[in-house]
C-alpha cells in the first residue's frame, strides 16, 4: 500500500510539476487520448510505472478525466 501511495505522490507531482501543457497540446496524433509515448516526450520523469497507476481504466492510454485527476 505504501508503495502505490508513493507512486501516486510521484506521478501527480511529476505531471503537475513537469509542465503546464494542456491535454490537447499533448495529444500529437489528436485521438483524444494520450499514450505513453505522447505524454513521456514532453515529461521524461513519467515512467511507464507512473503512466499506468494514472490509467485507472488501464486501457493504454490516458482521457482527459484520467489526465485532470492527475493533476490535482
Amino acid at each position: 500500500m505504501k508503495k502505490i501511495l508513493a507512486i501516486t505522490t510521484v506521478s501527480l507531482m511529476a505531471i503537475s510539476t513537469a509542465h503546464a501543457a494542456e491535454f490537447a497540446d499533448l495529444d500529437i496524433n489528436k485521438d483524444g487520448v494520450l499514450t505513453f509515448e505522447e505524454v513521456n516526450s514532453v515529461m521524461a520523469d513519467v515512467t511507464e510505472e507512473v503512466f499506468n497507476n494514472i490509467d485507472l481504466n488501464q486501457n493504454g492510454a490516458l482521457d482527459q478525466d484520467e489526465f485532470a485527476a492527475a493533476e490535482l
